[in-house]
């Protein structure tokens, strides 16, 4: 995942519109590549290799 920038949530002021949409964001980021983990973690538990 080069070339991505990663912003941290207390870059931005919490009170701010801004702020708390990029929090967001960073939230549903991080809670899509846990997913992304579980599911590939259920795959290989399958042992289906070659989705």
């Amino acid at each position: 995942m080069q070339g991505k920038a990663v912003v941290a949530p207390s870059d931005l002021p919490a009170d701010a519109p801004t702020g708390r949409y990029v929090d967001t964001l960073a939230l549903v980021e991080r809670l899509h590549r846990l997913l992304l983990d579980v599911i590939k973690d259920e795959f290989e538990r399958l042992g289906l290799l070659d989705v």
